[in-house]
């Protein structure tokens, strides 16, 4: 008797892992996407002893739509809304000319970009949530000139981080690197360990 009850538990989960291989086992689907989600340019400096303008623009994305906005400001005024070109880097760059000062120039450009980290749930089945996620990202960057007579060969490198993003949630990281260009940045989920 005791034989025919073992037999039976074995025929059952059996069965079951049958059921799960044909239907697929509960669970739910998440995914990882990334996007540019604010960049910020200035520059201030002199010419022939005269002042420039200090200009500011910022870009930046609606946290519900996803749409750019943009503002450009001249010595703090608002100057328009219109698109811009940027390129998604940090800058931290200083240019002086040497000779004259009445006959020269020196200027400072600063620029930052910021990325989201966006986790969304693909499909749901109650019960099987996680709450939280571990993710590893990567920045692929490539070194820019820190003054205009550093004229050095650009270098490719790369920036990793982690971090935990809850369900369904957006995290906003960035690389921290002083004068680089982004050239890529992935995310994966990162197994607990």
């Amino acid at each position: 008797m005791r034989r025919l009850f073992v037999k039976g538990g074995d025929a059952a989960a059996d069965e079951m892992v049958r059921q799960i291989l044909n239907t697929g086992a509960l669970h739910e689907e998440y995914e990882l996407t990334t996007s540019g989600f604010r960049y910020w340019d200035q520059f201030w400096g002199r010419l022939r002893g005269q002042e420039m303008p200090y200009q500011y623009r910022s870009m930046w994305l609606d946290p519900v739509t996803h749409t750019q906005h943009f503002e450009t400001y001249n010595n703090l005024i608002l100057e328009h809304r219109f698109p811009f070109y940027y390129v998604m880097h940090n800058r931290d760059f200083y240019c002086l000319s040497t000779g004259d000062p009445r006959n020269g120039y020196n200027y400072s450009i600063r620029a930052q970009a910021s990325h989201l980290v966006m986790d969304r749930v693909i499909r749901a089945q109650p019960g099987h949530e996680v709450l939280h996620h571990p993710v590893a990202y990567t920045f692929g960057l490539t070194s820019l000139p820190r003054t205009c007579v550093s004229v050095s060969s650009p270098i490719t490198f790369e920036e990793k981080g982690t971090l935990t993003i809850a369900r369904n949630a957006d995290s906003v990281v960035r690389a921290q690197a002083k004068n680089a260009d982004v050239q890529y940045l992935i995310a994966i989920y990162a197994p607990q360990r």
